[in-house]
């Protein structure tokens, strides 16, 4: 039975060189108008997920799906280039990164791995005042935090981010700070959010408090976009099938807790999500709920490919002189041939 997992099953049932059999229960004899109604009003209706799988035998949307795959679909403009640059193991040629088409407001959202994750880094730029459009895609895999750092400094030297929001976790707030240390005009456009942190989201209804959780409020400012279509994304089959198959679980608290494992490309979104709603909270003079990572106080670490002068010798700090190389040990006394000692009584 269809459960509206986009898994092997779905694979399954998309390929044209399978049998594919539709057994519906409309189809049984003994199926009634009366029982149709029946099954609606147990499922929550005809457009519930568990009335499309059950009754109609279709793949539809998970239950507790996150995202609404209709809203999803009606955002995709098939005239919008997808630009996806994927790389693995080597840092990707600064020319061969994509680049914006005229100047504008960009942001950044990063979801960093290194050994089992892939990295994804996703670009969006305001078309209009609350209107969003995905233009570029940047996915890698096993690079290191440096490598990783240059390659978003190479990326900001062309788009000119006006925020970047990194993922904290898996080694973010690492690359972040190799970022920083890299590219100090980053300083106050940078920021690493944990996902399991709260943050305070400013004016709230009476009665409800201001602290959200980091990932449940980045992922309702995506599902915003998706109910008002004030965001706009190319024809990228992963995204969708990512989209189309994550769900989520509540807890004991009440807190959602979203399906891991294919989610990568969400959390970038909801990372550049969150970056565009900093920046317009910004720009409207309100305190930051997560501030921009700083540079430490005290000088720069040195560069490993510029050589350290040393201070003159004899100078506190100096290296110290060498010991003096040590004498040979003398040669032991030969002794007479024939000659013996004895000792006794």
């Amino acid at each position: 039975m269809p459960n509206g997992l986009r898994n092997g099953f779905f694979r399954l049932c998309q390929d044209p060189a399978a049998e594919h059999y539709h057994w519906p229960s409309a189809l049984n004899p003994d199926y009634t108008p009366e029982k149709d109604a029946e099954l609606a009003a147990l499922y929550g209706g005809r457009h519930a997920p568990a009335y499309i799988h059950r009754v109609l035998g279709e793949h539809g949307e998970p239950e507790n799906a996150v995202f609404p795959m209709d809203a999803y679909r009606d955002c995709v403009d098939p005239a919008l280039p997808a630009v996806v640059v994927s790389a693995g193991g080597d840092l990707p040629d600064p020319d061969a990164l994509p680049g914006p088409e005229r100047p504008g407001r960009y942001f950044l959202g990063g979801d960093l791995g290194y050994a089992r994750d892939p990295s994804e880094l996703v670009v969006y730029g305001e078309e209009a005042p609350g209107k969003l459009a995905a233009l570029a895609r940047v996915r890698t895999r096993g690079l290191d935090y440096d490598a990783q750092s240059r390659l978003l400094a190479a990326l900001d030297e062309k788009w000119g981010f006006s925020r970047i929001v990194l993922d904290a976790g898996a080694g973010g707030l690492a690359t972040a700070h190799h970022l920083l240390r890299r590219a100090a005009r980053l300083a106050g456009r940078l920021h690493a959010v944990d996902f399991g942190a709260m943050v305070d989201t400013g004016d709230a209804a009476p009665g409800v408090s201001p602290k959200r959780h980091a990932k449940e409020f980045m992922t309702e400012l995506v599902q915003r976009a998706l109910s008002a279509r004030t965001v706009r994304f190319p024809a990228d089959p992963e995204r969708e099938l990512q989209y189309s198959g994550h769900t989520f679980r509540c807890d004991a608290r009440g807190v959602p807790r979203y399906s891991k494992g294919s989610d990568h490309i969400i959390d970038a979104d909801r990372c550049a999500f969150f970056a565009w709603w900093l920046h317009c909270r910004a720009r409207d003079r309100q305190a930051w709920a997560v501030p921009p990572l700083a540079l430490p106080a005290g000088p720069d670490p040195p560069d490993p490919a510029r050589p350290v002068p040393l201070p003159p010798p004899g100078s506190r700090g100096a290296p110290r002189a060498p010991d003096p190389a040590p004498r040979p040990a003398a040669a032991p006394p030969a002794e007479a041939p024939g000659c013996a000692i004895l000792l006794g009584w």
